[in-house]
């Protein structure tokens, strides 16, 4: 294992760089279940890579190896003495100082002599589901000499006859002990599933024994840590959940959870672990290994007695408050009972009965007097989901009064500006979990060269102001490949570290550095498929000068904001970044545009190969410049997968510059889209025809506008607008229409909905002031002629119905409808002149008014009795809500045939006829004798079928 570096402003391809190196044994896969991208589980080991944070040159690397998965989660330093966590499978070694070595072995291993630990336990955890079987592993701490790597101890730290890990660690400075956060789990052999719980503690800086242990049953695991050595205390995050999903098992009943799940924040003392104030909000963060677990920080002391925490998938579901958790303490004046909570009395310390003003009685936070977290009122939420699924909170380090919450993206880190005026979060982003938007700034997506398949991405670093919570920046990088940032750090001079990994040979970090990295020291070949992606995923670390900001070169003036700046008259200024005229970047697939001020100084624009013919052509699909003659390849997400191109499809820009191109003798299976099989070879047509083309399409200059619009506008009665005819000067729009009234009350079956259509909606007329109504009203089924509906209801309450409406005003003429107990559910409508038909099908009678005065009703053909029968209400559903191609519902198909200006039916006929499922799905009027041409199916089913 090679480390190389650095690669800077002055030196981006590495020339004058350092590298040192580690040799990694190899193993079987007897010692480890083979994994895909390489090698076997089994051979993952614990290992640091040291840094010098001035120049970027490698330093060491420090590895813990052993038989069995190793996971490295957590890392601290504090002078000379290191700190790694995690969780491991098998046995891990570490050298001590002495000469000698020490072995912990997981405790599900008994054979300590030869035992390797189960394959079917070395996967990535992320593989399965993680709420069920995640490996039988233990957690481990390693204390070491930050210099030499070399252990003071290793620890086998917590067990479990299940899983379990030190997620996050730090170190107490007095005495280098080591604070712990993580989870264990256990399993009972008579239960079903395993229970995890949040764990704290800490291990003597000496020989790593427990000094103190707060098990935390209310959580499923605590994710981040933070040690305050100013007061003695540890800052916290943790979920009510294992897995971070509401339906998993295992989710925790939490005291001060209003909700399914919740995230939690709390304060513990340093001294003994127990818990000061705890924090709630909405929602769980979906943790793991790989994933974005944000983090806590200490403001600087010029900001105040603060703590930062950034907490992702939270307020998921609806905005939700952070005055939420264990109550405040205060002091209460015996005269008016009136309690002053403890945020009002001090912000400098934590409250005690001395601090209560003489005469008045100290109320704890553990007395039923105490004042509910609700009642602090500070207005600070999160819950947005286009800002993004995390939190970023500030809260009072003392009390835990919220000062204010900053919707984000994924955080993975957070780091307190040490001046006390910002904070700074991290993280990755990918179109398959969705590109961020920061305010309304949008993230770019990095795609590397010669990338179609949509697998674009990138990191970035921001910065909120710290007195108000208001975003101030966002830097993007990346390369295209595997960007990640999974933590960052800062230093004393107010740089930040980002840590992470990606697998790109050219990476762009921020407004101007551009790496071009080589493996094996350029001796390794090149990706074949992918000329700027890098054959194996390397770790990297950037340094960003936080405390040093400037005005990117093209911006001539810039106050306050970047979208009110005046930009140089030959420059462009996209996506944060500063372009000559002309210039263009394979960053985002988009070497086909060009910076043209004259068009957009803030966009892309096409350049003169858009569309060009010729192999200096270039098309633009999905968004992407693909270089004329390219053709297709699809490529799965899987570790360096081969591309698998199509025999067919092909960049032509003379043909179609959006879209790719068919060749000559072949058709697109468009039912079998991916290679091999989206091309057929057909004949060759004898004569030839000349293929027309559309270089530009939905582009035209000239668009239509929209005159009116009618609604229906009842809130007892539903109608869903199925099909339409136009004839004679009217629109017959035709549905399923019923009460919407719960009938299974005496008073709801007397009742009847009201459906009402109401327009014109019109640009003279937007509120429809002047519109008119027409109503109908509906009949109320029970249930007991139609399953209960839960959008309101019954199912056999949905009648057929038909709106009339004038085509060139939009005022509603009439409501044609045709009732009957069962389901009834219109697909059909056709108008000729005067003549109406509906169809569709229906599950129980249905009754249409004759032009003699009589009325007509027809049965569905398996109801035997017709005098007092009802259709079964397990055939009273939407035929959607289950398997199309099993049981959608005995019915037979319907058509009508009425007058179009009463609705007043000639007939109306049973058609065709099933024993399990048929249905008119369309028809049409013949002109001569106005006969109906129907179209549908017919289901049915042999007794023995």
């Amino acid at each position: 294992f090679s480390l190389q570096g650095p690669y800077s402003l002055d030196d981006p391809s590495g020339t004058e760089s350092e590298t040192v190196s580690a040799d990694m044994k190899s193993y079987t896969t007897e010692q480890g279940a083979k994994e895909n991208a390489g090698g076997t589980w089994g051979q993952y080991e614990v290992g640091v890579a040291k840094i010098d944070a001035t120049t970027g040159k490698p330093l060491a690397i420090f590895t813990w190896e052993g038989d069995g998965l190793d996971e490295t989660t957590g890392v601290a330093v504090n002078g000379n003495v290191l700190a790694v966590s995690g969780h491991f499978t098998g046995n891990l070694t570490a050298v001590l100082k002495d000469g000698t070595s020490a072995t912990i072995w997981n405790s599900n291993i008994e054979d300590t002599v030869s035992g390797v630990a189960d394959n079917v336990d070395q996967f990535h955890p992320n593989t399965k589901d993680v709420s069920g079987h995640s490996g039988v592993d233990d957690g481990f701490v390693i204390h070491a000499d930050a210099t030499t790597g070399i252990a003071d101890w290793i620890v086998r730290y917590p067990e479990s006859n299940k899983d379990s890990q030190v997620i996050d660690v730090a170190i107490e400075t007095t005495d280098s002990n080591v604070l712990a956060a993580g989870y264990r789990c256990y399993q009972n052999a008579l239960e079903d599933a395993k229970t995890c719980d949040g764990i704290v503690a800490m291990l003597s800086g000496a020989d790593g024994s427990v000094l103190w242990e707060s098990i935390l049953p209310n959580l499923g695991a605590v994710i981040r840590l933070k040690y305050d050595p100013e007061d003695q205390s540890v800052y916290a995050t943790g979920t009510t959940t294992y897995s971070g999903f509401e339906d998993k098992e295992n989710n925790k009943s939490h005291p001060y959870c209003a909700h399914k799940t919740c995230s939690v924040v709390l304060r513990l003392s340093a001294r003994d672990g127990a818990v000061e104030w705890e924090r709630t909000l909405q929602g769980s963060p979906r943790w793991g290994v790989f994933g974005q677990n944000g983090g806590v920080g200490l403001a600087a002391e010029s900001d105040g007695p603060y703590v930062y925490v950034a907490v992702d998938d939270t307020g998921e579901e609806e905005a939700t408050s952070l005055d939420a958790g264990s109550p405040y303490a205060g002091c209460q004046d015996p005269s008016s009972e009136v309690i002053t909570p403890e945020y009002e009395i001090s912000t400098i310390k934590l409250v005690t009965a001395e601090d209560c003003p003489e005469g008045h009685v100290f109320i704890p936070r553990n007395s039923p007097l105490a004042l509910a977290a609700s009642t602090a009122r500070s207005g600070a939420m999160c819950g947005d989901a286009v800002s993004g699924a995390a939190c970023v909170m500030k809260y009072h380090k003392y009390t835990g009064l919220p000062i204010w919450a900053h919707d984000a993206p994924d955080v993975s880190g957070l780091v307190p500006s040490v001046d006390g005026t910002s904070v700074h979060i991290g993280g990755w982003y990918s179109s398959r979990g969705g590109i961020p938007v920061f305010g309304g700034v949008a993230a770019p997506g990095y795609l590397r060269e010669e990338g179609l398949d949509g697998k674009t991405g990138g990191v970035y670093n921001a910065k909120i102001d710290a007195a108000t919570g208001l975003g101030e920046y966002v830097l993007t990088s990346g390369g295209g490949t595997k960007d990640r940032l999974n933590d960052m750090v800062g230093d004393e001079d107010g740089n930040i570290y980002n840590i992470g990994y990606h697998q790109n040979l050219v990476m762009r970090w921020g407004n101007e550095l551009i790496t071009q990295m080589k493996e094996d020291q350029g001796t390794a070949g090149l990706n074949t498929d992918n000329p700027t992606q890098a054959v194996e995923t390397q770790i990297c670390v950037s340094k960003m000068m936080a405390a040093v900001e400037t005005v990117p070169s093209c911006l001539t003036t810039c106050s306050g904001s970047t979208e009110d700046a005046m930009i140089e008259s030959q420059s462009c200024f996209i996506d944060g970044k500063c372009y000559a005229a002309n210039e263009s970047t394979t960053a985002f697939g988009k070497s086909c545009y060009v910076c043209d001020p004259a068009v957009s100084q803030r966009k892309w624009t096409e350049g003169p190969t858009v569309g060009a013919a010729g192999p200096e052509g270039n098309c633009v699909i999905d968004g992407f410049c693909v270089p004329a003659g390219m053709e297709y390849f699809y490529q799965r997400r899987a570790w360096n997968s081969p591309r698998v191109m199509s025999e067919c499809r092909h960049c032509s820009p003379g043909d179609n510059v959006n879209e790719w191109s068919v060749k000559e003798g072949y058709s697109f299976n468009e039912a079998t889209p991916i290679p091999p099989e989206d091309c057929a070879a057909v004949a060759v047509a004898v004569e030839e025809v000349s293929k027309t083309s559309t270089t530009a399409p939905y582009k035209a200059c000239a668009i239509p506008s929209f005159s009116w619009a009618t609604y229906s506008t009842s809130t007892t009665a539903r109608m869903y607008g199925m099909r339409a005819a136009h004839s004679a000067g009217a629109i017959y729009a035709a549905g399923f229409v019923k009460s919407t009234i719960d009938a299974s009350t005496p008073e709801g079956m007397a009742s009847m909905g009201k459906f009402s259509l109401q327009g014109p909606y019109s640009l003279d007329d937007p509120s429809g002031t002047e519109s008119e109504t027409v109503s109908a009203d509906m009949k109320s089924y029970t249930t007991e002629q139609g399953a209960k509906e839960n959008a309101g209801g019954t199912w056999g309450q949905y009648e057929v119905g038909v709106a009339k409406i004038d085509a060139t005003t939009g005022k509603p003429l009439a409501i044609f409808t045709w009732e009957g107990d069962g389901l009834d559910e219109t697909t059909g409508v056709a108008v000729n002149g005067n003549v109406l038909a509906v169809s569709g099908h229906f599950t129980g009678n249905l009754t249409a008014v004759l032009k003699d005065g009589t009325s007509a009703t027809i049965w569905n053909s398996n109801i035997e009795d017709t005098v007092s029968g009802v259709a079964d209400n397990v055939d009273q559903f939407h035929p959607n809500t289950k398997d199309v191609s099993g049981h959608s519902g005995v019915d037979d198909g319907f058509v009508i045939h009425a007058d179009a200006t009463t609705g007043i039916a000639d007939w109306i006929v049973r058609y065709p006829e099933s024993n399990k499922d048929s249905q008119v799905i369309d028809v049409a009027i013949e002109t001569t004798d106005s006969n109906v041409l129907a179209a549908g199916y017919r289901c049915y089913q042999a007794l023995f079928d």
